[in-house]
């Protein structure tokens, strides 16, 4: 199932008034227009709590009257996201943040140039955060409190979500509900790699079998890990699960593993093939600009 998520739309071009009207107008329920100091003069219209298609027709519903209303952004403004990060354990918030951090790059191709690495007061980059903790609330009290980063943990407090601040200002629908959806399926693929830890052990453990040229059996793999041989039973079936080469012969009496080396996880894992083209689109004009 889905995470709930909200946006807030910063805009400039009309009163946080008109705006509201604009919002009357729609006959949606929940959606206000509230004042931003940083945008001297703009608006910003936050959602509520929204779910699945539904709450990405009410986001098209709004962007699209915003933007026959006259309003606009400009490179003071932001588009922020929050995907509900109820049920989410440490692991997982954790590998958000790393995914997010070891893809930065990647991401920032899809943005403008003022949103890249830390061009942005309020969204510099997350490379350098570093999270510990067993528990979401330690995770999020290992942030400090800077809250402008591109990745938000701060947002877990008071809202229950992960807020991300990294897109550029907009009141176009398709650039908003397209990130809308990398970002459900970017959170999904974060939390299945953090949910298969031993999972990642074992591969661990399989790179430096390769490397060895070796094999390694059940109960050597149980007592590298401290797991139990039920645990590395499941872990493997997982593994090949998931398309992971293991291999398993007989080595001296003994039933050994060979594991081929996983690939990296990728950005695009997950993502839908629409919004996949969406971005590849977007990061050939951006790179022509």
């Amino acid at each position: 199932m889905e995470r709930t998520f909200g946006v807030e739309i910063e805009g400039v071009g009309m009163s946080v008034s008109q705006a509201a009207r604009v919002l009357g107008n729609t006959g949606l329920r929940g959606w206000t227009a509230v004042a931003d100091s940083s945008l001297r003069g703009g608006f910003e219209v936050v959602s509520p709590i929204l779910r699945g298609e539904d709450g990405l027709r009410q986001v098209k519903t709004v962007a699209d009257a915003l933007n026959e209303a006259g309003a606009d952004a400009n490179r003071r403004c932001g588009l922020h996201v929050h995907i509900g990060a109820d049920r989410l354990t440490a692991a997982q918030m954790i590998d958000i943040v790393k995914r997010y951090a070891d893809n930065e790059e990647e991401i920032d191709s899809l943005m403008p140039h003022s949103r890249r690495g830390n061009s942005a007061t309020y969204c510099r980059s997350v490379k350098n955060m570093e999270l510990s903790g067993s528990t979401p609330t330690e995770v999020v009290r290992s942030a400090g409190h800077d809250r402008y980063k591109k990745v938000n943990l701060k947002s877990f407090v008071k809202h229950g979500t992960v807020e991300f601040r990294h897109h550029s200002g907009t009141v176009n629908a398709a650039k908003i509900t397209n990130w809308v959806r990398f970002l459900q399926s970017f959170v999904k693929a974060s939390e299945n790699v953090a949910s298969t830890a031993s999972v990642q052990h074992l591969h661990r453990v399989g790179r430096m079998i390769l490397e060895q040229d070796g094999n390694m059996s059940v109960d050597e793999i149980a007592g590298a890990l401290e797991m139990t041989r039920a645990s590395v039973q499941s872990a493997v079936s997982r593994m090949r699960r998931q398309g992971v080469e293991v291999s398993q012969q007989r080595c001296r009496g003994r039933s050994t593993y060979r594991i081929a080396v996983m690939a990296p996880s990728s950005l695009w894992d997950g993502v839908d093939a629409s919004v996949k083209s969406f971005y590849e689109t977007r990061k050939a004009a951006l790179a022509a600009a």
